[in-house]
């Protein structure tokens, strides 16, 4: 069966808008809460400059309109989907109390199978 995705590409600049600055705040708030830097928060979006990021944070938390690249918010989606996923395997406990900082991939499922495992 053939998968009848819509190529983010193609998403329209209206619905760009209308999702940017919810999704940029969104995920500033889970970005805080993992406890991510600067940089790792940059390299999430997919490493606009810095002043590009301070620029489109500020738009977003100051309610502008702003309209993100189609990948940008692609990887805003990413985000929320891992958040989403590791709030209902570990019941919310590790999002909010501290103990989980994913930086990268490697890292998240190492922390993962060792949280499974019983290790901390």
């Amino acid at each position: 069966m053939v998968n009848d995705m819509t190529d983010f590409r193609q998403i329209k600049p209206e619905d760009r808008t209308r999702l940017s600055g919810p999704g940029l705040r969104t995920f500033r708030n889970i970005a805080d809460s993992w406890g991510l830097g600067e940089a790792e928060r940059i390299a999430a979006l997919g490493h606009p400059s810095r002043s590009t990021y301070h620029s489109w944070m500020k738009k977003a938390v100051e309610g502008e309109k702003i309209s993100l690249p189609a990948d940008t918010l692609l990887r805003i989606a990413a985000v929320l989907g891992i958040y989403q996923r590791l709030s209902i395997l570990f019941h919310d406990e590790v999002i909010h109390d501290g103990s989980f900082e994913p930086v990268t991939e490697a890292d998240v499922e190492l922390r993962i199978i060792n949280r499974c495992s019983g290790e901390r």
